[in-house]
């Protein structure tokens, strides 16, 4: 029986995909919403102090969520995207390359806020020129987050485009994912990080997710793989 169900490899990862979502948005919730990086640092403190051990959870598990579900995803999405294209598959390598940027960046932008979690949720102990620095190192890091979002979508797009592997429209959905979030990658350049600009990445950072669940139901609802090319 396991047999049959690995046989449709594409429909694995669009299940993995949907566990990824589901995952993700829970570990976010767990997280909460942690003070902004100009807050006075005894706010700062206090808040990590009060809901460190809980972020902890949160963190833990959207790391999870990327090792068990998200890289079965990405490699099932990079499978059929090539089948389709043919050699050199090109596209679809940007696609497979754009998800592992947002492991990557998304790993490194996880740690600061977690680290402030250890050290006040856990240990109780650091000082106001670490927490300001791990603060903006977070701001830093998550401003650059959504640049990496352009390569995963628009690599799929392209694919998408030329073989018709998915739904025709999804492409424009794509293309707006990846137009908010090369503006929202701009809010570094300002000193209002919760201006205009920061509000578009964060159209960027909700349109990603929604991305991935429509390319997971599209792989889920596919009866065959596509012919190669």
């Amino acid at each position: 029986m396991l047999d049959v169900f690995f046989d449709k490899w594409w429909r694995v990862g669009g299940v993995a995909g949907i566990l990824f979502i589901i995952v993700f948005i829970v570990g976010i919730v767990l997280q909460g919403e942690a003070p902004a990086f100009d807050d006075p640092v005894d706010e700062i403190r206090d808040w990590f102090a009060d809901n460190g051990e809980q972020y902890l959870v949160g963190h833990y598990l959207i790391v999870l969520g990327f090792v068990l579900f998200f890289l079965p995803f990405l490699s099932s999405l990079r499978g059929i995207l090539a089948r389709a294209e043919g050699d050199p598959a090109v596209w679809s390598w940007v696609t497979f390359l754009g998800g592992v940027l947002i492991i990557i960046v998304g790993a490194v932008a996880g740690m600061f806020w977690a680290t402030l979690a250890y050290g006040y949720g856990i240990r109780s102990d650091g000082d106001e020129a670490t927490i300001r620095t791990l603060m903006h190192l977070d701001l830093a890091a998550f401003s650059t987050l959504p640049m990496v979002f352009i390569p995963f979508v628009l690599g799929t797009s392209i694919v998408i485009l030329r073989t018709g592997v998915f739904w025709r429209w999804l492409p424009i959905i794509g293309l707006i994912v990846a137009v908010f979030s090369a503006i929202g990658g701009a809010s570094l350049l300002t000193s209002d990080h919760a201006g205009a600009l920061g509000g578009v990445g964060a159209i960027g950072f909700i349109g990603a997710p929604i991305w991935i669940l429509l390319l997971s139901v599209n792989m889920i609802l596919k009866s065959e793989a596509p012919a190669a090319a």
